[in-house]
């Protein structure tokens, strides 16, 4: 027999949740609203009853659901013991469902297209749109109802354990998608040790005499950027995980008359950019060209352009020798700490880093390279995974006819 579905406000099966923060001694996580992702608390901040944010006054019971009031924003919890005893944000709205209806109904409810395109709809406010009480009221879902009209509690925990199995296999990628990232960096200390201590007695040379470039140009600067032309690299291009942005939509462009008086700055495919100035930047934001999209492009002042002798250096062992917690120390040496940090080619060239055996620096590679691969592939699955959970939740709360 076909399932029957019935239309309520969303508040006449569940309550907003009155209970507040009392006083208390010692301290207390406080979740705020970007401290949550997929039913999980990714962050927290200590704090007491005295010194809380004001916006830290909300507590979340075993039995209740929140979710975030700002517009085009999806961070959804289910209670549990654990969150009894954190304090969260007034950036969420915390509800308590009725006793026949499910908490991870709503959970997924709020998860769902239905419920974010009525959200966003409802929300006021322009700088900060979010959803009030107002609001709030309209909102509406529809609850699978037994003979008489009311919630069936069974057939919502039937719904909740199909879709409980999807976003476990989503959450299993996302698990085999973290073991592959700390794949490489292991790989890394396993084949070459801890470049800072060079434990593994590699012979050593100064960066400057592994590299045919280590350059930028000062004087890069004084001319108006263009919509089209010769993409302009800038440490804004360097996204996680320490590549440059293939996305040619998020440059800017000079003509190829300006980049032809900048020769020594144009990228090759395995080149390595590296931010010499800035505080949360300055030796730390390094990016690998690795789309053939930024073939020929140039770069600010702010980078430095690395390209190494590729019969002495490979460029991957390099830059995964730079990014590591030891090669980080290396550079963190030569920064100068000025009114900003910065630091200088003149300084980095006399970096000393092991050189284990070319051969054994390109079997690294090749490794990274297969690595990549398997990324990629899990990259695909994840996209269908999340294709797949998306269809399952719009046609668990569509509209019923």
């Amino acid at each position: 027999m076909a399932t029957k579905w019935k239309q309520f406000k969303l508040l006449d099966i569940a309550t907003v949740s009155d209970h507040r923060v009392s006083h208390f001694t010692g301290e207390k996580d406080y979740v705020a609203t970007g401290d949550i992702e997929l039913n999980k608390i990714t962050g927290n901040q200590r704090v007491n009853y005295e010194n809380r944010p004001s916006r830290a006054d909300l507590i979340m019971d075993e039995n209740d659901v929140l979710f975030a009031k700002m517009k085009d924003t999806v961070k959804v919890l289910v209670g549990s013991k654990d969150t009894e005893n954190k304090i969260f944000s007034t950036g969420f709205y915390v509800l308590t469902p009725n006793k026949d209806v499910a908490k991870e109904f709503l959970y997924f409810y709020f998860l769902s297209v239905d419920f974010n395109r009525q959200k966003n709809l409802l929300c006021t406010g322009a700088t900060m749109s979010g959803l009030n009480n107002v609001g709030l009221r309209k909102i509406t879902l529809q609850l699978p109802v037994k003979n008489d009209g009311t919630p069936d509690l069974a057939e919502q925990k039937r719904i909740v354990a199909t879709l409980e199995e999807a976003e476990s296999l989503k959450k299993k990628r996302a698990e085999a998608d973290q073991k592959m990232d700390d794949l490489i960096p292991a790989l890394f200390m396993q084949m070459f040790g801890n470049s800072a201590r060079n434990e593994k007695g590699w012979n050593t040379a100064e960066l400057g005499s592994l590299c045919e470039t280590i350059y930028r140009y000062p004087t890069f600067y004084g001319f108006e950027y263009s919509d089209s032309g010769i993409p302009v690299a800038r440490i804004g291009n360097i996204i996680d995980p320490g590549v440059l942005d293939p996305d040619l939509s998020h440059y800017m462009f000079i003509s190829p008359e300006i980049n032809k008086r900048f020769p020594r700055t144009i990228l090759e495919l395995l080149d390595i950019v590296m931010a010499v100035r800035g505080d949360g930047s300055t030796g730390k934001r390094i990016g690998l060209v690795t789309s053939e999209n930024l073939v020929g492009a140039n770069m600010s002042p702010n980078l430095l352009r690395f390209k190494t002798n590729a019969n002495e250096l490979n460029p991957i062992y390099l830059f995964h020798l730079m990014t590591s917690g030891p090669g980080q120390a290396l550079i963190d040496k030569r920064i100068t700490r000025t009114a900003k940090k910065t630091i200088t080619s003149k300084d980095i060239v006399k970096i000393d880093i092991p050189t284990p055996p070319i051969a054994l620096q390109n079997q690294f590679a090749d490794k990274v390279k297969e690595i990549a691969m398997q990324k990629e592939k899990q990259k695909q699955s994840a996209i269908q995974l999340d294709g797949l959970f998306s269809s399952l939740l719009s046609r668990s709360f569509a509209s019923k006819t």
